[in-house]
C-alpha cells in the first residue's frame, strides 16, 4: 500500500473513530477536565476538515447504528 493511501486509511480510521464517539453522549469528559471539543480533536485532530469531505460518506459517518441484537431489521424507510 502506498503511504499516501496509507496516511488516507489513517486518517479516515481517526474521522470515524472520533464521529462515533460524537454519536454517542460524551459523558465524563468535562469531569475530566477537557471540553467535548478538545476531547473531539484529541481523538481526531483535523475533524474539521476531513467533516467536510468525510462527513457525507455514509461508510464513514452512518446515519444509523443498531447495536441491539435483539431489535428486528429496520427498513431504510422506517428512518424517515
Amino acid at each position: 500500500m502506498s503511504s499516501i493511501v496509507q496516511k488516507i486509511a489513517t486518517l479516515e480510521a481517526s474521522y470515524r473513530l472520533a464521529a462515533d464517539w460524537m454519536r454517542q453522549t460524551g459523558a465524563g469528559v468535562e469531569a475530566q477536565g477537557g471540553g467535548f471539543r478538545t476531547y473531539l480533536l484529541k481523538l481526531c485532530p483535523f475533524y474539521d476538515e476531513l467533516h467536510q469531505g468525510f462527513g457525507a460518506k455514509v461508510n464513514a459517518n452512518p446515519p444509523y447504528l443498531n447495536d441491539d441484537p435483539s431489535d428486528e431489521e429496520m427498513e431504510v424507510g422506517d428512518l424517515e
